[in-house]
């Protein structure tokens, strides 16, 4: 064990958090309370020279169920509080077993019948077409069903796996008639098994797999389906997560190593009830953390997936955790709030407004493409289809016109994203797009209003419209093209490569802090000479500390002979404690295009 680690404490023989715990631990002594123990065991286990401060106990208590949480943890080195010490249950050897069916079972049953905020509609449309369980001795016998075309209602779950390369077993053209009759046992994937185990133990007749569900050959068939997907996992009565499955054969289910501490003690007085204790070591990111950097999470399709089912089993190797609109619990007794971009994303999808403001709405799917830019995608075509669902679902809230990634109503502050990556060699969408790019993106955190009405936006740049064609004349999915129209303050300048950032006679950028001038071009290997500014805006943040006033520019090329269409290359911005002068000496306004 090492100090960056977290451990976990609990009890074989009581749960009650009412009463002070006391523990003997061999001939070392006798501790009145836990926080002797943990001081005893952070004594002989760590190094305890490090130790700032510490230890703190922190216990929780809920009105109608009473004690149920104690955490406890130290100031190690400088700044930081571990390990973090927690009550809890055990976890089950092997995650198949009948024990974590049967917990998974009471969430999904707590949920749907106790959950004033979880509440949904017991019976839905079902996918065009899903795996229909034939409940039989043994094996469950399984068959592709195609639900009729005026529409079929019931209740089923969704898989949410990794694919992982090819699979194997995949519905095609020349095999749905087959699939239609029977889908040998034999023959399908690990991963997909084990998924159909747990809805058949969790008495589900049909399961939406997607390699078996969509024509995978059928080019048709998988883009008409592909809009759908938002709304298969968001009509699914539960989203069964594969966190560990790398891909279709490794399977969800696992024997699992716990180590753990165990040593003797006993309960305080009067009673000296005899008892063990166990000490397991858990990873350092936390429960949360834990889940998130699992390899399925790592998967950009995801994202998707899990921000629209209403509920979520996550089911890994180490751990089984819960996930819906109430909140998120894990195996071993921790729980905590749902996803607060989950959470506000669910409360606007029930009609209501809990911020009465569109700007933190916009916020949200700010923070929707730094999350899901971070992931993977298998293939590049994919940059907006896999987003596709979830944006169609901002797109009913707020009302607005869907732009490539962006929003016509807030586009001057949805140009204000940096990537600093590569941009695709193939056209994938307009170079004012984050999508255009082949990377993550992410937004200057000084331009967002989420939380709080601190920020006030002067907008330089207007803009008169946009817009983007899809191939095939979709509404959504690859683009072909796309243009803005808008007007606004333009200066032609040099780029001083060795410093990174273009040159204005109105001012020495070398004379501010770097901390108050950041500019960088979106793809790494450009090298411009000649660039246009484009200034977008000021913002008057006045939070009364730092930078009060931050002015954010584009940086552009020509992309003919006119100057009047242009390119995106990069972005940056200039803050300062008091108003800027005219950094853009002698220039007009006037009406440019950027493709």
């Amino acid at each position: 064990m090492t100090p960056a680690d977290n451990y976990e404490l609990w009890l074989e023989f009581d749960y009650d958090m009412s009463r002070t715990m006391g523990f003997r631990i061999g001939k070392k002594g006798r501790f009145r309370s836990i926080i002797g123990f943990c001081e005893f065991f952070i004594q002989h286990n760590l190094n305890s020279s490090n130790v700032i401060d510490g230890p703190y106990l922190d216990s929780h208590y809920d009105e109608a169920n009473g004690p149920y949480g104690l955490e406890l943890s130290i100031q190690y080195a400088k700044h930081r509080y571990y390990p973090y010490f927690q009550l809890a249950r055990e976890v089950f050897p092997d995650s198949d077993s009948v024990d974590c069916l049967a917990l998974a079972n009471k969430w999904l049953n707590d949920c749907t019948e106790r959950h004033e905020q979880c509440q949904r509609a017991t019976i839905s449309y079902l996918p065009k077409r899903v795996l229909q369980i034939d409940y039989s001795e043994g094996h469950p016998r399984i068959h592709l069903h195609q639900t009729l075309s005026d529409g079929e209602t019931g209740t089923y779950v969704a898989l949410s796996h990794c694919w992982g390369g090819n699979i194997a077993v995949k519905t095609l053209k020349c095999n749905i008639s087959q699939y239609e009759q029977h889908i040998p046992w034999q023959d399908i994937p690990q991963t997909f098994r084990d998924a159909i185990e747990i809805t058949k133990r969790l008495k589900f007749k049909y399961i939406w797999i997607d390699a078996l569900c969509i024509i995978q050959d059928d080019s048709t068939d998988w883009d008409r389906e592909a809009v759908k997907m938002k709304s298969y996992y968001s009509n699914a009565a539960l989203c069964i997560s594969a966190s560990d499955a790398v891909n279709s054969r490794a399977g969800i289910f696992c024997e699992r190593r716990i180590q753990f501490l165990k040593v003797e003690a006993c309960n305080g007085a009067p009673s000296h009830e005899k008892c063990e204790v166990f000490i397991r070591c858990t990873d350092a990111k936390g429960h949360t953390g834990r889940l998130e950097s699992k390899v399925l999470h790592t998967r950009a399709w995801v994202l998707q997936e899990h921000l629209t089912a209403p509920a979520i089993l996550h089911w890994g190797k180490d751990i089984l955790a819960w996930e819906c609109r109430k909140h998120y619990m894990t195996e071993d007794g921790w729980s905590t709030i749902t996803h607060p971009l989950h959470k506000s994303l669910l409360e606007h999808d029930d009609g209501s407004r809990p911020y009465n403001d569109e700007d933190h709405l916009y916020d949200s799917w700010y923070i929707v493409v730094y999350a899901y830019t971070h992931r993977k995608l298998t293939f590049s075509k994919d940059k907006l289809i896999a987003l596709d669902g979830l944006a169609h679902q901002y797109r009913d809230l707020l009302d607005d016109k869907y732009l490539a990634g962006l929003w016509l109503h807030d586009l001057p502050r949805g140009l204000l994203w940096m990537s600093s990556t590569s941009r695709f060699s193939t056209y994938h969408a307009p170079s004012w797009s984050w999508a255009s790019m082949d990377g993550s993106a992410a937004y200057f955190r000084n331009v967002f209003i989420y939380g709080q009405r601190l920020l006030q936006h002067n907008y330089d740049m207007q803009v008169f419209n946009a817009y983007v064609e899809y191939r095939n004349g979709q509404e959504s999915g690859q683009v072909q093209s796309g243009t803005l129209y808008a007007a606004g303050i333009l200066q032609k300048t040099r780029w001083i490569s060795d410093l990174g950032h273009p040159e204005w006679a109105g001012l020495d950028l070398r004379t501010l802090k770097p901390k108050n001038r950041h500019f960088e071009l979106d793809d790494v290997d450009t090298n411009p000479e000649i660039v246009w500014c484009l200034r977008v805006g000021t913002w008057d943040s006045a939070f009364g500390y730092g930078d009060r006033y931050n002015t954010f520019i584009l940086i552009l090329e020509e992309a003919d002979t006119t100057s009047t269409e242009f390119k995106r290359l990069g972005i940056g911005f200039v803050g300062s404690i008091e108003p800027l002068g005219d950094i853009f000496a002698d220039t007009t306004r006037q009406e440019f295009t950027i493709i």
